[in-house]
């Protein structure tokens, strides 16, 4: 199956589990459970590869492998430091007599249960766990070879991982912005896809990452500094990034409330969870919103107005970026005036005392407004159906399809956007990350170690020469996708001609127009400079099936060298040779059939021109050096 082809059959990983634990050796063939189980094998890859520490494909043998360890101060004193924490299992093999026994003989106990949930395993019957530890520990230097490939047991903490407990309690910025050379042995900082994210943990408990709809949640409510406190969603038993299994446990179903002044959250009963934001290191020459904090003070109406901004014709002498380099420096106190007045901030206690009368005000500190501004984020709320950015198709309009979608209205009895669960939509790629009911776009960076890596690396080697390839991601756009399968459809009662086939092919851009093209998707407007008023082949959109000449189009970022190729689905149809004077492809005469595309060279094509917009869909985003 070729990338994004739609795979319709969508497989849970605890299916895969129930299937191969009762198979010999725990292991069977793609072809068996295609064949025995119905289980698609594009779906079954899909699976393994979303969780290597459970599953393992050796050619076309999938086996149960999880990555479980036997603690051994309990093996051996009986007892853990860690108790319920410990992320290995209690568990004595040996039956014992003694009804006094302190010891575990139950995989439902602590922290087995957990470890058991997290890896999918926990409704297996005991003959059936104690039969996979047996295979798991057997031959474990075999195992792990098999399972610790290129260093993976070892590999950086990610926030689709449950444990987010890093060294360093920073977000890596090369794992956002492309890959960070620590990835297979181990960062020392939390590895994102975006320049943010929440966790929490219990008392001397071991930080655990949100999930998405929690994170968006706080960090919309975080930006603002009026806000106090925001409920938080449950977490999502569906939802995989991360595994809910044990925020389930420390949260429940609970409903929490988050408290930024204390940074903690508590439930209905008076429990308490600690609470905390990471946000990506400092580098220099970089400007990260998420990691800009801007500090307010609090007006006579009740109004939080940054440092240095005027107010009733009054301008503080210092302003809030000044503010956060005293902070960062380890100041206590810091003074500034007005035109009437002295005052001083004390960072411990967060207030302004006026030096004259001794009143005070309430100061904050929350991170300068990104989510509406910063395009490039890898998750996007609703779509954006305003004023639409490109222009208008330059197909005659007796050709044109459908008009832009519109959205359907809400229902006034709905929930909260970033309360609802992940939709599992068989209308969208299998291999796409689920996507939460309220997200339109998310760019997904690919694992190195997977298929999908593999073949997006396959179709750029024959072209990248000295180039170095800094990091894949998946640009999964739910409206733009649709939209692209529904012309797959119309194109030929469009055109009045063949079936379309499907084409990778390439486009080199820069990195200013990237944010307009994940949402909008490319048009000429959005190509970039280096394209210029190329009219060639026709005034449309150029794709390339050479890699090299592709990236002649992509003008490297004047700061950091990098360079973006985007790997496109292109739809084509019927080509025609094109030239310069051609706004829209022709119309044979003699058959009637309308081109939807022009080409350099009809018997050998390289260089593809498109002229419809939901003709074609950017698959992937490369970055380079």
């Amino acid at each position: 199956m070729s990338l994004g082809q739609v795979d319709k059959a969508f497989l849970r990983p605890r299916k895969l589990v129930e299937v191969l634990a009762y198979k010999p050796h725990m292991s069977t063939t793609l072809l068996n459970l295609m064949q025995k189980h119905q289980l698609q094998p594009s779906a079954v890859r899909r699976v393994v590869f979303t969780y290597p520490r459970v599953f393992y494909l050796e050619e076309e043998v999938v086996k149960l492998r999880p990555r479980l360890t036997m603690c051994p101060s309990y093996s051996v004193a009986g007892e853990c430091d860690l108790a319920d924490e410990c992320e290995t299992l209690h568990y004595l093999k040996d039956v014992c007599t003694s009804d006094s026994c302190f010891r575990s003989h139950d995989w439902e106990q602590q922290p087995n249960s957990r470890i058991l949930y997290n890896h999918f395993l926990e409704e297996l019957n005991n003959e059936v766990l104690c039969k996979m530890v047996q295979l798991v520990i057997q031959d474990s230097d075999e195992e792990e070879r098999e399972l610790n490939i290129d260093g993976r047991l070892n590999a950086s903490l990610w926030t689709m991982n449950s444990n987010g407990d890093v060294l360093v309690p920073e977000i890596c910025y090369f794992s956002v912005e492309g890959l960070c050379k620590q990835e297979n042995v181990g960062c020392s900082r939390l590895h994102a896809t975006r320049h943010y994210q929440w966790q929490v943990r219990e008392k001397d408990g071991r930080w655990q990452n949100l999930q998405d709809a929690q994170v968006m949640a706080l960090e919309r409510s975080y930006c603002d500094p009026a806000q106090e406190s925001v409920p938080m969603p449950p977490p999502n038993p569906t939802t995989y990034r991360p595994p809910p299994g044990y925020l389930l446990q420390i949260m429940g179903r609970d409903t929490w409330t988050a408290h930024f002044d204390t940074m903690t959250i508590t439930n209905t009963s008076g429990e308490i969870l600690w609470l905390r934001r990471l946000c990506t290191e400092e580098k220099e020459d970089t400007d990260v919103k998420a990691r800009n904090f801007v500090w307010y003070f609090l007006t006579e109406e009740n109004e939080w107005v940054p440092y240095g901004t005027p107010h009733n014709d009054l301008v503080s002498s210092i302003t809030w970026e000044e503010i956060e380099k005293s902070f960062k420096e380890g100041s206590k106190i810091i003074y500034f005036s007005t035109e009437n007045h002295k005052y001083s901030i004390e960072f411990a206690t967060m207030t302004q005392t006026n030096d004259e009368n001794g009143s005070q005000k309430e100061i904050r500190r929350r991170p300068q407004p990104h989510l509406d501004e910063d395009e490039e984020s890898t998750r996007a709320s609703s779509p954006d159906y305003g004023e639409d950015e490109t222009p208008e198709s330059p197909i005659p309009s007796s050709l044109e399809g459908e008009d832009e979608e519109t959205p359907a209205p809400s229902s006034p009895t709905s929930t909260s956007p970033s309360f609802q669960g992940s939709e599992i939509d068989p209308s969208l790629p299998v291999i796409w990350e689920d996507m939460e009911c309220v997200e339109n776009l998310r760019l997904v960076p690919l694992n190195p170690y997977t298929n999908e890596y593999r073949e997006v690396m396959a179709l750029l080697e024959p072209g990248l020469s000295k180039r170095r390839v800094l990091g894949i991601k998946r640009i999964q756009n739910r409206q733009l996708w649709r939209k692209f399968q529904k012309r797959l459809e119309e194109m030929p009662d469009i055109y009045n001609g063949p079936e379309p086939t499907i084409r990778q092919l390439f486009h080199g851009t820069t990195k200013d127009v990237l944010p307009k093209i994940f949402r909008k998707n490319l048009d000429r407007t959005l190509q970039g400079t280096s394209y210029g008023k190329k009219t060639r082949y026709g005034h449309g959109t150029y794709f390339f099936s050479d890699v090299d000449r592709a990236f002649r189009y992509s003008v490297p970022d004047s700061r950091y060298d990098k360079s973006y190729l985007l790997v496109a689905q292109v739809a084509v149809a019927d080509i025609t040779k094109g030239d310069g004077t051609m706004e829209s492809p022709p119309t044979d005469p003699e058959t009637g059939v309308t081109s939807d595309t022009t080409v350099n060279d009809v018997e050998t094509p390289t260089v593809y021109v498109k002229y419809d917009k939901k003709e074609y869909y950017p698959q992937y985003i490369v970055t380079v050096t």
